[in-house]
């Protein structure tokens, strides 16, 4: 049996040289091949491969290009199939070819124009397994999908339980002796109602539901970038708001389960799915912003949690160099068009998600229009008058720094995210750079009586905001 992160089919030498560099940066096992039939001599339907990215003219007819991703699909069932075209096709088509094995459908344009290849094979590939907890599992229950293990000297994913599996005692013992578990990412939703039949009551069991709703809302949040950017057209309107609203019911149920928790940080700040760029932050941003608007007057949840899940999707129409050097934490390295271009992803967001007819009301977008300004009018992409800050972009902007400052990283001491939380706001109470006084004030009674410190005086009779002129 041959096992592969990622195989390329019928590229062009320069879609090679770029999948070759995501592989490289992201550590993919990657091979290319030249042609379908030496794809075919190579793989058998018992092969292990997470992606195929295959190139195809436009050129060829319809029936060709479905006829070769059936061939793929065969040989490779599991895998998820990327297909790049040279050109638009017509609605019918792209349905006919979708329907026949392609995942995602994009143009050789966006490979070398966008960072979107970056984020799906990142996604596919890195995020193709959730972790699980044994604990998860219960005694002479069965599951519907299968769970796995990963031997550690060869990286071999290999099932330690089957789909319609009884769980025996003895399994589950099994199970326990296993340090790492997984499932596969489609079947969180699976998790999921299989967790809601053995509910447990507990304080484990509240945290459990909360992890599985964060992995979920990730999935979720993954899916609608996926249909935002799919070139195929065949996300109609009701469709993209059946996503969103999807996303904003998952956060919503992991919001009552996280309120009740001691320490719901702990949940929000696991290792999202995948990796590439901020984006894949906007589900732990979200969430810690819902969060805090419940102790926060005049500061919406919905839109909160939805803005946050949306305003930095304009990143992924970065070009792939400009993407990288945020993604490696290189800003200050930008050229003055580099610099420009970064600016308007927030407006480019929105035009990304009004072009697939997703329905932003207007003060949505005016959420996500301002999430990075400033009242010192040092943000972007506008320097817009600080009085017209939406509070919900002010929140969104500060729990995105509390993220970056929290987020699991290799090499460095993991932080508490109260601890941060109050560093941040004394900064903040002191620059005013940020936030209105009110927020900022907001949010210190609230750390205050999580963390049990005493507020001032002063601080409990602030009511009203600064005026900014």
């Amino acid at each position: 049996m041959t096992k592969i992160h990622l195989a390329g089919i019928a590229l062009s030498n320069e879609i090679n040289k770029r999948v070759e560099e995501i592989s490289s940066e992201f550590e993919f096992g990657f091979r290319g091949f030249v042609s379908l039939s030496e794809y075919n001599e190579t793989f058998d339907s018992a092969s292990q491969v997470l992606a195929n990215v295959i190139f195809v003219k436009a050129a060829e007819k319809a029936a060709e290009i479905a006829g070769q991703l059936q061939v793929v699909k065969y040989n490779s069932p599991l895998a998820f199939n990327i297909l790049i075209l040279s050109k638009k096709l017509t609605s019918e088509n792209f349905e006919f070819i979708k329907k026949s094995g392609a995942d995602f459908i994009i143009f050789e344009s966006d490979v070398f124009d966008t960072s979107i290849l970056d984020f799906a094979l990142s996604q596919v590939i890195r995020g193709s397994l959730i972790p699980v907890k044994p604990h998860d599992f219960k005694v002479n229950s069965n599951v519907d999908f299968n769970i796995y293990s990963i031997l550690p000297l060869n990286k071999k994913i290999v099932p330690v339980a089957f789909s319609e599996d009884a769980l025996s005692e003895k399994k589950i013992d099994k199970l326990k002796t296993t340090k790492e578990l997984f499932i596969g990412r489609d079947d969180i939703q699976k998790l999921q109602e299989y967790l809601k039949e053995f509910k447990n009551q507990s304080a484990d069991g509240i945290t459990q539901r909360c992890r599985i709703n964060y992995l979920n809302l990730c999935k979720s949040h993954c899916d609608l970038i996926f249909s935002l950017f799919d070139r195929s057209d065949t996300v109609t309107f009701s469709a993209g708001k059946s996503l969103l609203e999807k996303c904003s019911k998952i956060a919503s149920e992991m919001l009552t389960n996280l309120s009740s928790l001691e320490d719901p940080w702990t949940i929000v700040n696991n290792s999202t799915i995948g990796e590439s760029g901020s984006v894949e932050r906007s589900p732990s941003i979200a969430a810690m912003a819902g969060l805090m608007s419940i102790n926060l007057n005049e500061i919406d949840t919905d839109d909160s949690i939805i803005a946050g899940l949306l305003a930095d999707i304009g990143l992924l129409s970065l070009p792939p160099s400009l993407l990288k050097k945020i993604r490696q934490s290189t800003k200050e390295t930008l050229s003055p068009e580099e610099q420009f271009l970064y600016e308007k992803h927030p407006l480019v967001s929105i035009e990304k998600c009004l072009e697939k007819r997703l329905p932003l009301n207007d003060k949505l977008k005016s959420i996500i229009a301002c999430t990075h300004e400033r009242f010192d009018r040092s943000g972007f992409p506008e320097k817009i008058n600080p009085a017209l800050i939406p509070k919900e972009s002010q929140l969104l902007q500060y729990c995105e720094f509390i993220d970056q400052k929290v987020m699991l990283k290799f090499g460095q001491k993991n932080r508490k995210t109260n601890d941060v939380q109050l560093e941040v706001l004394e900064a903040e109470l002191n620059s005013k750079k940020i936030l209105d006084v009110e927020i900022s004030f907001g949010l210190k009674k609230y750390l205050s009586v999580v963390n049990k410190i005493k507020v001032t005086d002063n601080e409990k009779n602030i009511t009203e905001p600064n005026k900014v002129s």
